[in-house]
């Protein structure tokens, strides 16, 4: 919903700050959310300047996390 108050409204600030929720979003839906949100930071063709420069946020400060973390992750996903 938020997106589509920034498309219409078309405010730069406010498709900054909409920008800056969507990665909020994505870094709290964990590591698969983020490489989505990695992939659509370099597609300009697609998506709104704004949120492209918010999103390349993701493509260098992503928090990190044990690797015990991860490797649990995978086992309990593919056994």
């Amino acid at each position: 919903a938020k997106m589509m108050l920034a498309q219409r409204s078309g405010s730069a600030e406010r498709k900054a700050e909409v920008s800056e929720d969507l990665c909020a979003g994505l870094l709290r839906l964990g590591p698969t959310f983020i490489k989505l949100g990695q992939i659509l930071s370099t597609r300009y063709d697609i998506l709104p300047y704004e949120y492209v420069k918010g999103l390349e946020k993701l493509q260098d400060s992503v928090p990190g996390f044990p690797g015990e973390v991860a490797y649990r992750i995978v086992c309990e996903d593919f056994g």
